[in-house]
């Protein structure tokens, strides 16, 4: 009853919020049919939704260069509707109508040699993934690796973060946590 009230009242003063703004381009470029632009750049392609989708695709009509940035195993925003199969399949698809390359970029500059296989072993489970290697850039970068579970494993975690940035003199940089789903947080 709230929601809806809001949204009459938003409605009556022509207010927007962010969830309108694709939907309201995508009906105006619809409603004018428009020609598309010569050049089309998206980055985190891999978090996009079936609205933003649509978008992209109004932009570049027929004739644009599409270039798409993104990793589908960094698909962060599958609650907004962002799903890995459009940069994994659907791109090719939908502008075939234009060569494309893809390049799979696979050495990280942000982390060692435990730390990448981790997230390798983490991220191999996904279901819906293009096949790739991460590669850590330097080799003598090293990682403290702990397992943590159990009904417990949250507060266990938050005392051991505590305790490296107290006691160990840690920076809150420096620490990173893996985990397989949201949920386990």
């Amino acid at each position: 009853l709230v929601y809806q009230e809001y949204e009459q009242m938003r409605q009556r003063k022509n207010a927007l919020t962010f969830d309108d703004f694709v939907p309201m381009a995508v009906r105006i470029l619809k409603n004018q049919g428009h020609p598309g632009k010569a050049h089309v750049i998206v980055d985190e392609y891999q978090d996009i939704n079936y609205g933003q989708q649509v978008l992209i695709e109004l932009l570049a009509g027929k004739q644009a260069d599409v270039m798409v940035v993104g990793d589908d195993d960094q698909t962060i925003y599958e609650w907004r509707g962002a799903r890995p199969t459009y940069i994994i399949r659907e791109f090719q698809s939908v502008f075939e109508n234009k060569p494309h390359t893809d390049y799979t970029l696979s050495r990280s500059f942000r982390f060692g040699p435990v730390i990448a296989q981790c997230a390798f072993n983490a991220i191999s489970t996904n279901t819906d993934s293009a096949e790739k290697q991460l590669i850590a850039h330097r080799a003598d970068k090293a990682a403290e690796i702990e397992t943590i579970a159990g009904s417990d494993a949250n507060r266990f975690l938050a005392e051991w973060v505590i305790d490296l940035v107290k006691h160990a003199s840690v920076q809150p940089s420096e620490i990173r946590v893996l985990v397989r789903t949201f949920a386990q947080l």
